[in-house]
């Protein structure tokens, strides 16, 4: 009945629009809230203490666990296995925000869209025309200009941004 009426409620659209704006507003303020913790607790704990926020709040916009259980095998696992990867891509990520300045970090990984722009062609048989082929090369050399490999100012965390892209 609960979820039912918040599931009715979360359904108009400036609610939605609302819960939206919030959730967008909180992703550079996580980003900046474990860049200062990641100075005074390790990586775990800020891991753990972010999974178990996400769980509470998961929890009470969604069926909780019970439904999720309730989903077949196969479906599970996958879900499973995806979330493995984003915990992964989170650990990559949050690791080099202890030694990189956060915009460094936050513009080595805006090149996800390119790398999934680039994998789309052998997982997903997509084609990608001349121009947007050039454009993601376009892009990738921007990431090289920060990054700068080669140069003493390289820092191999960089690299690690890149893996969580």
């Amino acid at each position: 009945m609960v979820t039912t009426v918040m599931t009715g409620w979360m359904q108009r659209p400036f609610v939605a629009l609302g819960m939206l704006a919030i959730a967008m507003a909180m992703i550079p303020l996580n980003d900046a809230l474990i860049k200062l913790m990641s100075a005074y607790m390790p990586l775990a704990e800020i891991a753990l203490i972010r999974g178990v926020l996400s769980m509470i709040v998961l929890g009470v916009f969604t069926g909780g666990v019970g439904s999720m259980l309730a989903l077949p095998p196969r479906v599970f696992w996958s879900f499973y296995g995806r979330g493995m990867c984003l915990v992964l891509a989170m650990i990559l990520y949050f690791v080099p925000l202890g030694s990189l300045p956060l915009p460094t970090v936050i513009t080595i990984f805006f090149v996800s869209p390119l790398l999934i722009t680039l994998l789309s062609v052998p997982f997903l048989g997509e084609r990608i025309g001349v121009h947007r082929m050039l454009s993601v090369c376009m892009g990738l050399i921007g990431v090289l200009v920060i990054i700068r490999p080669g140069t003493a100012d390289f820092q191999i965390e960089a690299v690690v941004v890149l893996g969580a892209a």
